[in-house]
């Protein structure tokens, strides 16, 4: 489509830095933590932090020094629901970003073409990708998919990826990403069929209540931490009361909080709690809250 290749690869490079750990139910649970504490969190916005604060390897100024294009695209690369045009918002200007609230989830549209493009291809790659492993899992058979899906785009990750890839191009213009009717109609039926069936499905779910659980309890922990720190103003001498200098996760929030947050002192400890959870992946909650809550044979 002729379009900036460096941009779209930054934007999607970018786009998923601030989402929580356990998908969406790990994003839920944070952002009910949050809305407890006069707080707001979803993984769009918690990217665009990621980049604008939390990421910050250089000595003169905070965060990435990243453009407004990269920027915008990685706030508004929302991956759910269907439009079936995504025209860029030309009209947006880089001030916006800073006021920009849960509430524009889903509504803010990209303010290039390329950030349009992160943004389809995100719902592109989970819709088949997601079928793939249920039918490999045996969670549902081929026979369970939807006709209009199995006819129109197929029922492989790549034979998905390809009719949708095709049909965009053959839809979209220079300011416009569309696809066609048909193809929209069969793009809601698939992720109306995989909400059903393999996101609320049992076995999807059995965890939930653990990762709820969890989650708040190492948020509980990390935020106590961080106000004992703040307190003495120094993380040394915390990890010294504490005697818990020689965990891989204290280590780490350590440094996130050293070389990061460089006013980690003055900021609310929730915010920063939030952040230290938000960062992890799955395996690293996992190990550290092994490290944290397990005790230990002597």
């Amino acid at each position: 489509m002729g379009l900036n290749e460096h941009l779209v690869q930054a934007i999607a490079v970018g786009h998923d830095l601030g989402h929580a750990p356990f998908g969406h139910k790990g994003e839920q649970v944070l952002q009910g933590i949050a809305s407890s504490v006069e707080l707001e969190f979803c993984h769009e916005l918690q990217s665009l932090r990621v980049v604008d604060r939390l990421d910050s390897p250089y000595k003169d100024h905070v965060g990435l020094n990243l453009t407004f294009a990269v920027r915008d695209g990685i706030a508004c690369h929302y991956g759910e629901g269907f439009e079936r045009e995504l025209r860029p918002d030309r009209e947006k200007e880089p001030e916006s970003l800073a006021t920009m609230g849960k509430k524009d989830r889903g509504v803010a549209r990209p303010a290039t073409l390329e950030g349009c493009v992160v943004r389809w291809s995100d719902k592109i790659a989970y819709l088949g990708r997601d079928l793939e492993d249920a039918l490999e899992l045996k969670l549902i058979s081929l026979g369970d998919v939807p006709e209009v899906v199995q006819d129109r785009l197929g029922l492989t990750n790549g034979a998905i990826i390809g009719s949708l890839i095709s049909d965009l191009l053959k839809n979209s213009n220079e300011d416009c990403l569309s696809v066609s009717e048909e193809v929209h109609e069969s793009l809601n039926a698939l992720y109306k069929f995989n909400m059903e069936r393999i996101y609320k499905s049992k076995q999807a779910t059995s965890s939930f209540s653990q990762v709820s659980l969890a989650m708040t309890a190492m948020y509980e922990y990390i935020r106590l931490v961080i106000v004992s720190a703040q307190e003495k103003g120094d993380v040394e001498s915390l990890l010294d009361a504490k005697g818990i200098r020689g965990t891989w996760t204290m280590a780490v929030l350590r440094e996130f909080l050293e070389k990061d947050v460089r006013d980690w002192r003055t900021q609310k400890s929730e915010q920063l709690a939030i952040d230290y959870v938000a960062g992890m992946t799955d395996s690293f909650f996992v190990s550290a809250f092994t490290e944290l809550f397990f005790p230990k044979g002597v």
